[in-house]
């Protein structure tokens, strides 16, 4: 079972890698409840969520979440475009086309997409459109019971 986070959890943990903070280093920093350093990256973000996070969670799960991955509890339109940007540097009219109600054409990786699909929420559904040499072509749309017809 995959740990549920916030979105605000996910910005947080996907900025300091993409600034090449390892796990390793996240959990050092938060054990030593010393987020200082991290502000660097990020000056708006509070960097302590991530202390809350593992006092919530437990040692073990927190590291989990690191590892192995996570599900975000709520994903919103403009949080999945932020989230493919800054997860899988993924921008729009480069790697997929933005319509109203999702996703278009998003040009992925089989291990980014699995990734995708555990990371967000139910109110986002994915279609394969077709696998050209090992990089996937997909849709992700907002699940139709939550918008209706369009």
């Amino acid at each position: 079972m995959v740990n549920k986070i916030s979105l605000m959890d996910a910005y947080i943990i996907e900025t300091l890698r993409k600034n090449g903070v390892s796990n390793q280093e996240i959990m050092q920093q938060v054990e030593r409840k010393d987020m200082e350093g991290f502000r660097t990256y990020h000056a708006s973000f509070d960097f302590n969520e991530l202390i809350q996070l593992e006092e919530r969670l437990g040692t073990a799960e927190f590291q989990k979440i690191l590892i192995e991955g996570y599900s975000i509890k709520f994903v919103t339109f403009n949080g999945l475009k932020n989230l493919l940007q800054l997860k899988f540097d993924k921008l729009e009219d480069r790697d997929y086309e933005l319509k109203d109600d999702g996703f278009c054409q998003l040009r992925i990786s089989e291990e980014q997409a699995k990734q995708l699909e555990e990371m967000i929420s139910g109110n986002w559904t994915t279609e394969l459109v077709r696998n050209e040499n090992n990089c996937l072509l997909i849709n992700v749309y907002l699940a139709k019971s939550l918008i209706g017809d369009l």
